[in-house]
Formats: C-alpha cells, sequence, structure tokens
C-alpha cells in the first residue's frame, strides 16, 4: 500500500476575503486536530498521522470506520478532533489522548472522550486516482461514499468566506481554509491553492529542554523551543513557554519530558551548560544561578500562541503560550513561514 503525505496550505490572510479574486473558493473550518489519511480496502481500515503512524491501537473507536465508508477501497484526507461538551474541537483532550500508550486507560477514553475524524478530500476510490480531478469533482466522490457517524463525519464548508469568518471569530475558533474548487491534490506539497486563514497566530515549536529550578526542588518551569533552518539543517532556539498545564495534563507530559532527556543539546550553536538559554529574556538576572537546563531529544511539539516570533536578534517569542503539546508530525516541519 503506497502511503500518501497530506497535501498542506500556504499561509494567508483575512484581508484576502475581499478580494475579488477569491469567486471560484470554498471555505472549511480549520479544525485544531491531527490531521490523518484514512486508507479502506474492503472491510479493513488504517488511519495514519502525517508521521506514517498507525492510529488504530490509539483510537479503538476507529475500528468500526469500514461500516460508514460505502466503497470497496479508498484514501481519505481529514482531521481527528476530540470533541468536547459543547461539540467543538478541544486541543486539550486531543493532547491527552495523543500521549497514552495503548492500554486499558486508551479504550476507557475512547468511550469518555471519542475520536471523530472530519473528512473533507478523497484522493483515491476503488483503486482508481482522483488527485488530478478539481476539488469540487472530488467532494462530490466524497459525499457520495461518506455515511455520517458518531466518528465520522463531512468537514462542513461554504461559498460565503466573509459569514464563515464572522463564526470562527465568535466561536472564537482556530481559522479557516479557503480551497480553490478546480485545485487538483498535491500530496505532501504546500500549495497556494489552499490558504490557511488563521483567526490568531501560532506555531509549531521543536520542544529541545526544560529549564529547573533548583530552589523548587527541581521543579520543572519552563519549555525551551526551537524551529527548524533548513538553511542550516539545525534547530534555532527562540525563547520558553511556561510549563502551566493542569495537573492531570502535567503528570504525563513530565513522563515524557523524563522520557526524553539527553545530555547533548539539540542544538548546532548552543554550549552544553545552557548558560545561553537561561540568560536568553531574562527578568530576573539574580534568580539565574537557582536554574539549570535540562536537554532533550527533539520529538515533541509544542504549538504555541506567541505576540512575536523571530530567530533574528534577541527577541524570540515574546508572552508565548503553549495551547497543546502534539506527537503528530516531524519535528523539522516546525519552521517559520
Amino acid at each position: 500500500m503506497d502511503l500518501y503525505m497530506p497535501m498542506l496550505a500556504k499561509q494567508g490572510d483575512a484581508e484576502i476575503l475581499d478580494r475579488k479574486t477569491l469567486i471560484g473558493y470554498i471555505f472549511e473550518p480549520k479544525l485544531d486536530g491531527t490531521r490523518v489519511i484514512i486508507y479502506k480496502d474492503k472491510e479493513d481500515v488504517q488511519v495514519f498521522n502525517r508521521k506514517n503512524e498507525d492510529l488504530m491501537a490509539k483510537y479503538p473507536e476507529l475500528l468500526d470506520l469500514a461500516a460508514f465508508i460505502k466503497t470497496k477501497s479508498c484514501v481519505l484526507d481529514g482531521e481527528l478532533v476530540i470533541l468536547n461538551n459543547l461539540g467543538m474541537p478541544d486541543p486539550k483532550l486531543l493532547q491527552q489522548r495523543e500521549q497514552l500508550e495503548p492500554s486499558g486507560k486508551t479504550y476507557a477514553k475512547s468511550k469518555k472522550q471519542p475520536a471523530t475524524i472530519f473528512v473533507f478530500d478523497i484522493i483515491e476510490k476503488d483503486g482508481v486516482s482522483l488527485k488530478n480531478e478539481p476539488l469540487n469533482k472530488r467532494k462530490v466522490a466524497l459525499k457520495n461514499v461518506i455515511t455520517e457517524g458518531p466518528n465520522l463525519m463531512l468537514c462542513p464548508y461554504t461559498m460565503h468566506g466573509k459569514d464563515l469568518w464572522k463564526q470562527i471569530k465568535d466561536q472564537k475558533m482556530e481559522g479557516m481554509i479557503a480551497k480553490e474548487l478546480n485545485s487538483k491534490y498535491l500530496p505532501g506539497e504546500r500549495n497556494w491553492a489552499w490558504l490557511k486563514i488563521k483567526n490568531f497566530s501560532t506555531i509549531d515549536t521543536a520542544v529541545v529542554g526544560v529549564i529547573s529550578n533548583t530552589k523548587a526542588k527541581g521543579k520543572f518551569e519552563s519549555l525551551l523551543l526551537a524551529v527548524y533552518d533548513k538553511g542550516t539543517e539545525s534547530f534555532k532556539y527562540i525563547g520558553q513557554s511556561p510549563l502551566d498545564f493542569d495537573p492531570k495534563d502535567k503528570t504525563l507530559i513530565i513522563k515524557n519530558i523524563k522520557r526524553l532527556m539527553t545530555d547533548e543539546s539539540p542544538l548546532s550553536d548552543e554550549k552544553d551548560d545552557g548558560t545561553f538559554i537561561i540568560n536568553f529574556n531574562s527578568k530576573n538576572p539574580e534568580e539565574n544561578r537557582h536554574l539549570k537546563v535540562s536537554w532533550l531529544r527533539p520529538e515533541m511539539i509544542a504549538e504555541i500562541k506567541s505576540k512575536e516570533v523571530s530567530i533574528s536578534g534577541s527577541n524570540g517569542i515574546q508572552d508565548a503560550k503553549t495551547l497543546r503539546l502534539r506527537f503528530d508530525k516531524d519535528v523539522k516541519e516546525c519552521v517559520l513561514e
């Protein structure tokens, strides 16, 4: 079976909604979840994330998906989310599910906080590639093969971008995606035919270390964040984000931190003692002697919200807040667009 990488969107801006050139586009809500590719072959279904990891053991509630896909075989593109009590995608609940290893707890969570996949594209149907078909025809084909169920839904879309944008703003959702109706599906490519329009600025960063405080019995205080520089093929430090998660989440996060600890710095331009890191954006230099840097293998991703992001000068990220930790894509995708 050939595995597909999903087509990705370029960064857009809400101002483009006023352009007449956006005639011939559809608009979908940008769901705060895990991008997945679904493969169906007869009664067998597999769900893979962007790292091509099979998610079926983590999400056993998806084992019945085949019953809701009315074709012998197909490849679908969608977003896996965990809905909260208000029916909205909740990144914190998804973070809890992503960190769980397959176990009895996984099954319990699948009943209490089940995953839902919102599908928005079809790449193959019954062995025939649909990549070169225009999006409007793929949408028709997708609707014809999906029967919505508790864990599988069609992603809603509209021709009226401004109306959707108002709903996005009112509900404080992440944003939306504008897609050309005649666009082909380009696996693994970030293309201008699809534009992501964010309601607030976020960036995915690689977690490369933690800072602990010796005065507080080694308590972890903040995550050390970096982005990947494709030019130098190395990680560049951009700042810190407080480790201020709920106690339930924090227990799992600390478990992952300890699992990823290493003596070697992932930063090509940083000394292993972390002196520069501790002094970077320090608000209380006198307290620095109580701080300690511990390096982590760059496998964990922090999605952060920040006023400013830079890898030049000394600004780095300003007033960063971690929205969630994620493990569903390669850390080398953590780049500044």
